[in-house]
């Protein structure tokens, strides 16, 4: 292998693990910021729902309290009804509040797994690029380089994921 060849080789991976330390930390501050943008609207959106219920002896009335304090919105919503959204009597407002809690809850169950699928796919690139350059001292074949570019394009593709679900 020419000096130029192992050059580009050796910077290839050792430039993969900090590219990619740099981007899943400034990828997780923005998933950060909108999951407290989430956690931060759902109360407002069970209160409603809660509102439905507070009458003392309704039977969902403490089950229901002791989820919006804890603030487990998936127990929340699983103690509601079905059929609650179209239930006569609903007010519009406790149908949007309903399905705006639901859709908070999906998208925010997503973001973390995407989340946690990303960051695996980056700890697995970062080890891969540091394992080879333990055991490659003097450069590898090239195909190495082209497994590297591909997992790090392949991370790049998860952060992007990411991010369109942030931009919903």
């Amino acid at each position: 292998m020419d000096t130029l060849t192992e050059t580009a080789f050796f910077y290839t991976f050792s430039t993969i693990a900090q590219a990619l330390a740099g981007a899943i930390a400034l990828l997780a501050a923005f998933v950060l910021f909108k999951l407290q943008s989430m956690d931060a609207e759902m109360p407002l959106w069970a209160r409603a729902i809660l509102e439905d219920f507070a009458d003392q002896h309704h039977s969902l009335h403490q089950p229901l309290h002791d989820h919006f304090v804890q603030g487990h919105w998936d127990a929340f919503l699983a103690s509601l009804p079905p059929d609650y959204a179209v239930r006569p009597g609903r007010t519009l407002e406790h149908k949007q509040a309903y399905h705006r809690l639901r859709q908070l809850w999906q998208q925010r169950t997503d973001i973390v797994t995407d989340l946690k699928r990303a960051l695996l796919f980056t700890l697995g690139t970062m080890g891969l690029a540091v394992f080879v350059l333990a055991f490659a001292p003097h450069g590898g074949p090239w195909e190495l380089s082209i497994v590297g570019a591909f997992m790090f394009s392949a991370c790049l593709v998860t952060y992007w994921l990411i991010m369109a679900a942030l931009w919903k």
